[in-house]
């Protein structure tokens, strides 16, 4: 068995900054997803859990918010990254299979990242910075990491986890499809 760990943080609608995004790959042990590179394993740098029956665990983070400016125009950021010191495999484990099922995993992270920049850009477009402004984009934040949690669960469950081939392919074909949505949303 596989786990996926997917959190979802919400930065504080503040006056203040979020951290810019970084590169595909960064110094800090995180990759931003990119439709041009694919996950390997040496991406998976975490130490495995020897009690865990999982053969691997990917660790992904979409970290959601807004800045206001002074006029009160909100601007929402969205990054979303794969934490390569957080995730691991157990190396006799790490089949091609296995793998393709976590870029799966985090291409459903990309999927509902898009959702959460597009959804906190039409919220911008139609509010000002205000407390209720805060509260109202934390539940859209909210709201899109309950479904991403669910869709995780049930690609995890269907494939069982790589193990049922028939389900992996079909999801492998949704989950390509369901990337081609939202293009102007996309991780950059």
């Amino acid at each position: 068995m596989k786990s996926t760990f997917l959190s979802f943080t919400f930065l504080a609608l503040t006056l203040g900054m979020v951290p810019g995004k970084a590169n595909a790959q960064t110094s800090n042990g995180r990759i931003q997803w990119s439709a041009a590179s694919k996950l390997t394993w040496d991406d998976f740098q975490g130490a495995p859990d020897a009690t865990s029956g999982d053969m691997a665990s990917a660790r992904f983070d979409i970290d959601g918010g807004c800045v206001g400016d002074a006029n009160g125009k909100i601007t929402p950021r969205v990054m979303f990254s794969f934490s390569k010191l957080k995730s691991w495999k157990k190396a006799a484990k790490a089949t091609p299979e296995l793998l393709q099922h976590e870029q799966g995993c985090f291409d459903i992270g990309e999927v509902y990242a898009r959702k959460l920049r597009k959804e906190l850009a039409i919220y911008a477009n139609s509010h000002t910075f205000s407390e209720t402004a805060k509260t109202e984009a934390q539940q859209i934040r909210k709201r899109i990491a309950d479904e991403a949690h669910d869709l995780v669960n049930q690609y995890e469950n269907e494939t069982n986890n790589s193990r049922n081939k028939a389900k992996q392919a079909a999801w492998t074909a949704k989950i390509a499809t369901m990337l081609q949505d939202l293009p102007e949303y996309a991780s950059k």
